[in-house]
């Protein structure tokens, strides 16, 4: 019972040391929270690396007479003194080597919330229950049902602990800290001196059934600590996106968690935008301001942002809410471990948004041990789709998500029901291409099929695809081209291929363009041009209407004799190298068409998918350069222009209009 009280009387400990502040730090201005958004006189200033070296930057702040306060360690940032935003921009821009200027903002931690009381669960079914002495304390540990989840594999990924550094010698840390840089004092030692990291970090990965202590999340994840948060519980934005940088390019790490919040910034949006673009999670706090207005960067979309729930799934009443927060987690009364060294313990209960986060952010490493494969958008995607309902009374009006689950999570996970539709058509008439056999395999094992139906349209789903991994789908029909799609990571949910076009057997070079259509379909042209050397029959001469069959086909086959009813043929006669583009005379106001992609077959397989990816609406005549025929070679290109793409001089020109198909 001495421990129990000793933890009591240290809870009002912490709330009076996080007021006081710690008073050896290494600033000597120190913000007030709600008075100050940003460092006086600083300013951030993104520049594209990939265009201009450091020095070359340098030398043009130089030029400028701009002081340079601060170098970004490892993301392409200079932070410089000026007197107001407005100055340093005149004097900085226009330079297409700068991406953003802005000024150096502040984040802080979320308003302190520590508790005095120590609530067991009576509930605690006690053969579930680690050697971890204080498990029984941690409610928060079975409101989620971790105690009935499998044992977390050891290939359990890292978690970024963007914060105050952590406690790397803690008694339930230590060997599993991986020492990252100190943004604060500019070296390589993240040693906590608040506690509020080594708090996160212990929630997330507190190693487990050792005799002591707590159980973490993901007790197998190894914890890279950063430091980014003073001392006194505020940090800069400058600090902040050169360590998101940071950990952006560790393969190792595959979390981060970031309990603090600020102000919008487009220099943060933009590093957290490259992080998720890397394949990172990233899970940050909400808020404790018990207001709907989003706190950054838990309020950007690629972030997961977590509020904080109570023991009976009430909404804490300090937590931030509103629909741009994705998921809650417990946050009340959280016992997790703390720096011994400041405190005279090593074990903390305390509130806060921040102590949600790494619950979820624990979550993401469980189900990434168990199923390595899944995305960011997966892994997020399962987390809201299977955690438990919230009492609406409890929550404001119009909550739309739910609280953490992570046994329902892992469950799921073993069968995602995920689903794959796809529109299979016949290249040549546009029409369902009945009886084609649409088939699911998982390396070479198929695992599901279906059928074009004989009678209905060319829409069909295949549900029920409960393995994760990389599918190849497969189309095939007698007489028709084979389709495989290269390999597809299924997403968790419903997987849409698009339009399918699928040419008969003929051998040879076949080229089909498609494109899904709006409701209705507007009044656009579709070009197909080739070379003016005349080496080809063009036909037929009157083609049909495309108001229902959202296709064009060009067909490069010397045997191809006979008319088709709904393409575009041309029947090469001469040998010659070639280009093949379409083009758009409406530009972007009126093209309302999306997904469009070349199939490229030859000799009756498939050899290439080539996708639009931008689309089409760069100008008033755009250009979608597919590629290259040459002999028996195909060179793809896929570029956009609006300018002629040459270098032949290209002559017959086929419109595709909404009423119908004219040969100019």
């Amino acid at each position: 019972m001495k421990k129990i009280k000793d933890l009591i009387f240290f809870s009002f400990w912490i709330f009076i040391l996080l007021f006081l502040g710690n008073l050896n730090g290494s600033d000597t201005w120190i913000p007030v929270k709600g008075k100050d958004l940003f460092v006086p006189g600083e300013f951030i200033v993104q520049y594209r690396p990939e265009k201009t070296s450091l020095t070359e930057i340098k030398s043009f702040f130089i030029s400028k007479n701009l002081e340079i306060k601060k170098v970004g360690v490892y993301a392409p940032i200079v932070v410089c003194k000026g007197r107001n935003l407005e100055e340093v921009k005149s004097k900085l821009l226009p330079n297409p080597n700068i991406v953003s200027i802005e000024p150096n903002y502040i984040a802080y931690l979320p308003e302190p919330c520590y508790s005095g009381e120590l609530k067991q669960n009576e509930n605690i079914e006690i053969l579930t229950q680690t050697s971890d002495s204080l498990l029984s304390y941690q409610w928060g540990y079975y409101k989620i049902w971790a105690h009935l989840t499998k044992d977390v594999p050891s290939n359990a990924p890292t978690i970024a602990i963007l914060d105050t550094g952590v406690w790397y010698d803690h008694p339930d840390l230590k060997g599993k800290v991986i020492k990252g840089p100190d943004f604060v004092n500019g070296d390589n030692d993240p040693l906590d001196d608040h506690g509020h990291g080594t708090h996160v970090a212990g929630i997330a990965a507190a190693i487990s059934n050792n005799g002591i202590g707590i159980a973490g999340i993901s007790p197998k994840s190894k914890i890279y600590a950063v430091k980014v948060i003073t001392a006194q519980g505020w940090a800069t934005y400058a600090d902040i996106v050169d360590g998101i940088y940071h950990v952006s390019n560790r393969s190792d790490v595959k979390i981060i968690n970031m309990s603090f919040g600020g102000p919008h910034s487009q220099i943060l949006e933009n590093m957290i935008n490259y992080a998720f673009s890397k394949g990172k999670i990233l899970v940050a706090a909400a808020g404790n301001e018990n207001t709907s207005i989003p706190s950054y960067p838990a309020g950007y979309d690629c972030v997961i942002a977590v509020a904080a729930s109570d023991e009976y799934d009430w909404k804490a009443d300090f937590s931030n809410y509103g629909n741009w927060v994705d998921i809650a987690a417990p946050g009340v009364d959280i016992i997790s471990t703390v720096p011994g060294y400041i405190y005279g313990i090593d074990y903390g209960i305390w509130d806060g948004t921040s102590m949600a986060a790494p619950f979820v952010s624990g979550a993401c490493a469980r189900i990434l041990a168990q199923y390595p494969n899944l995305t960011n958008i997966q892994v997020e995607q399962i987390l809201k789709n299977n955690g438990d309902n919230l009492p609406p009374l409890r929550w404001p009006e119009g909550t739309n998500f739910k609280r953490l689950n992570l046994y329902k999570s892992l469950s799921g996970t073993s069968s995602p029901d995920a689903s794959v539709s796809a529109y299979i058509t016949d290249a040549i008439t546009g029409l369902p291409l009945v009886g084609a056999k649409f088939s699911a395999y998982l390396g070479n094992t198929l695992v599901a099929y279906d059928y074009v139906p004989v009678e209905g349209y060319s829409f069909f789903v295949i549900e029920d695809l409960v393995e994760t991994g990389n599918y190849i789908f497969k189309i095939t029909k007698p007489k028709y081209a084979n389709f495989q799609t290269p390999p597809k990571n299924l997403s968790y949910g419903s997987n849409y291929l698009g339009i399918i076009p699928v040419p008969p057997s003929t051998g040879g070079w076949q080229l089909v363009i498609s494109w899904d259509m709006t409701e209705e379909l507007p009044d656009f042209d579709l070009y197909l041009w080739l070379p003016s050397s005349q080496p080809y029959i063009v036909g037929p001469e009157f083609p049909g209407s495309t108001r229902f069959f959202p296709w064009a086909r060009y067909n490069r086959d010397s045997a191809l004799d006979y008319i088709p009813v709904e393409s575009i043929s041309v029947k090469k006669t001469l040998q010659g190298t070639y280009t093949i583009a379409v083009y758009n005379t409406e530009g972007g106001n009126n093209f309302k068409i999306s997904n469009m992609r070349a199939f490229i077959y030859y000799n009756n397989s498939l050899k290439y998918i080539i996708e639009a990816q931008n689309g089409f609406g760069n100008g008033t005549e755009d250009w979608w350069v597919i590629g290259s025929f040459s002999g028996s070679t195909f060179i793809p290109f896929n570029y956009f222009t609006n300018e002629w793409p040459g270098p032949y001089n290209l002559k017959h020109k086929f419109s595709i209009q909404k009423k119908e198909k004219i040969i100019k």
